[in-house]
């Protein structure tokens, strides 16, 4: 399983699992606005560090050449004519390098304080407030320099480099420090390290394979994506975390550590619980949940849409379910977040909630939210229905009869509610408390999740939502704003691209809801979709092009769930 993953890494850094540190291509405006040169840099993904760390370049006859990349999920290879250089991570916290026939210049981030501090045995910390943490760089083998001068509060520069000697490679650690500590033993072979690494990947990786064979280095691809994403417990992550992305949207949101966790299902039952807990390790005692955490920072002020009874639903029937004590803590925390929803978002009390803001729904801009706010919305209400549904099971496994019933009867009362008040005969509404009216013009496929109901839904409504659903569909799979409406941007976020949790609600609905053929042929498209462009935070709806964050995870993660469950079944 030693093969190529993605050689692009300015879309998928190269990284590994617990680390904080990964290696990216950065280029193009959002990294110009850094005023940072263009280049490969290690970084750090850190909560509110900064990211770049040092700029890596190949030196031949004293100037810098550029390096053609390819990677396995172990070592990343910079290729130059006169010789490369191979780069591991061996542990979270350490990187090594291997240089033949060049030089490796390794330029620190320029910031006011910045030191550089010789240590006796040839090593140097590179001292980098910016980025919160110190570096140890170890020369192994080879010639090793520091530049470093001193100009009373910082150094202007600091820059190594790192040569053989001859035909012989020479060789480098650089520890990643929090605190001061002695250097680590380096002694081990960088080749064995190296196998070390994939054998490591190639466990995780093993399960997601078992798709169909045109899917299957998309499908490893994907698993290193997901497998490389994930951190140490650090702060505020009380668990190991999969980030979202390791490019920059490197924290945890609250809807989309469920889709990792239900992919991360098919192959680590542990690592799966933890995604989908982990932010309920910030639950509160009236039962909100954050918007996003990472090792640092963590947002209240806005939350994510009530997914996580339909998706653990969904992981117990991967895995045969859960043990009691943590199904018991499953329907603890999601009982609490589903009444924070009635007590907290439902102005009318009419057992309809509200999202305050677009961010809510995790659909940001959609164009429903043109009006004012609050909203409700019939995806709110749907979830809320699964979510009581789910909790109805729960409590029925753990033999809390009383508790089950009154689930049931909470869910069948806000489905009631959910289509008198919000479907109109032809389409569900999503109605400002305000005015009491929908946002117009608004063409999108938001309308249409309630599909997740499945046969909950009266079989006139189903049929309405697949008509729209079909009308939605390009090739690719469904747009979030209809491309035809005045108000879609095919660079818009939620106004036009394809999303991955859009698209796996509604497969999922459809199938829920018997279409089975529909469901599959909308999973198909997605996965060609990844095959193509890879796993963007969102795709261009008519193009198929990569959007926005290039190396997201939970696009990674619904390609795998669909591929190796909605297309093999």
């Amino acid at each position: 399983m030693n093969s190529q993953i993605n050689p692009d890494i300015a879309a998928i850094p190269f990284s590994r699992w617990g680390s904080y540190l990964a290696i990216s291509q950065l280029a193009g405006e959002k990294h110009a606005r850094t005023g940072l040169p263009a280049g490969l840099w290690l970084r750090s993904v850190h909560g509110a560090a900064a990211s770049e760390v040092m700029l890596l370049e190949l030196i031949a006859n004293g100037a810098p050449v550029a390096g053609e990349v390819s990677r396995t999920a172990s070592v990343l290879t910079l290729h130059h004519r006169h010789g490369r250089v191979e780069i591991c991570l061996p542990t979270a916290h350490t990187v090594r390098l291997r240089v033949r026939g060049v030089t490796l210049r390794l330029t620190a981030r320029p910031f006011r304080n910045h030191v550089a501090i010789p240590e006796p045995g040839g090593h140097w910390i590179f001292n980098m407030a910016a980025n919160y943490r110190s570096y140890r760089l170890v020369p192994l083998a080879g010639a090793f320099t520091v530049d470093a001068p001193w100009q009373g509060q910082q150094c202007t520069h600091m820059i190594a480099e790192l040569t053989p000697a001859g035909n012989a490679a020479a060789e480098l650690a650089i520890e990643e420090l929090s605190w001061a500590r002695p250097a680590q033993d380096h002694s081990g072979n960088f080749d064995v390290l190296a196998q070390n690494v994939q054998a490591e990947f190639d466990a995780f990786c093993r399960p997601f394979l078992r798709c169909a064979a045109p899917l299957r280095d998309a499908a490893a691809a994907a698993a290193y994506l997901d497998w490389s994403s994930v951190v140490h417990p650090l702060g505020n992550l009380k668990r190991p975390a999969m980030l979202m992305s390791k490019n920059w949207m490197t924290n945890v949101w609250a809807w989309d550590h469920a889709f990792n966790a239900w992919a991360v299902a098919l192959t680590d039952r542990d690592l799966a619980w933890d995604q989908f807990m982990i932010m309920f390790d910030h639950q509160d005692e009236n039962g909100q949940i954050p918007d996003y955490i990472n090792d640092v920072r963590l947002l209240t002020c806005f939350v994510k849409p009530p997914i996580h009874g339909w998706i653990l639903t969904r992981m117990m029937e991967l895995t045969g379910g859960l043990p009691p004590e943590r199904l018991a803590q499953a329907y603890d925390v999601l009982s609490q977040w589903t009444d924070w929803w009635f007590t907290y978002r439902n102005p009318d009390r009419d057992g309809l909630p509200v999202y305050w803001h677009g961010n809510d729904s995790g659909w940001d801009n959609c164009t429903v939210f043109a009006v004012p706010l609050p909203l409700k919305a019939a995806d709110l209400a749907a979830f809320l229905v699964v979510q009581m549904d789910a909790l109805a099971d729960f409590a029925a496994k753990l033999g809390r009869p009383a508790e089950s019933a009154n689930w049931r009867r909470r869910a069948d009362a806000t489905l009631q509610a959910l289509i008198t008040t919000l479907w109109d005969g032809t389409k569900f509404r999503c109605l400002s408390t305000i005015t009491r009216k929908a946002a117009a013009p608004s063409d999108s496929v938001f309308g249409c999740l309630p599909i997740i109901l499945g046969q909950r839904l009266p079989i006139e409504i189903r049929k309405a939502l697949v008509t729209e659903i079909k009308r939605h569909l390009t090739a690719w799979g469904p747009a979030t704003e209809h491309p035809s409406s005045p108000v879609y941007e095919p660079d818009g976020y939620w106004r036009g691209p394809i999303w991955a949790p859009s698209t796996m609600i509604l497969v999922d609905g459809l199938r829920a809801a018997g279409e089975t053929e529909l469901a599959r042929d909308i999973a198909g498209r997605f996965c060609k979709l990844c095959v193509k462009s890879g796993f963007a935070e969102n795709f261009d709806a008519l193009t198929g092009a990569p959007l926005r964050d290039r190396g997201y995870t939970w696009t990674s993660s619904v390609f795998l769930v669909l591929a190796n469950r909605y297309l093999t079944a």
